[in-house]
């Protein structure tokens, strides 16, 4: 999941592979654990889904 031109966000599982791969061309990686979205059919995809929540207000 990329934040920007120069920072993403993957699983962890991809630390030896693709994190290595964006290392080296200078692209900083975060590391998340999804295994549960994984184990769930969900992938990340589901993770990029926005979140909306009640206002407590109304």
């Amino acid at each position: 999941m990329a934040i920007n031109p120069k920072v993403c966000i993957t699983d962890i599982a991809f630390r030896d592979t693709i994190g290595k791969e964006l290392k080296e061309r200078g692209i900083k990686v975060e590391y998340l654990d999804f295994h549960v979205t994984c184990d769930s059919a969900g992938s990340i995809h589901r993770s990029m889904q926005p979140l909306f929540r009640a206002d407590e207000n109304r």
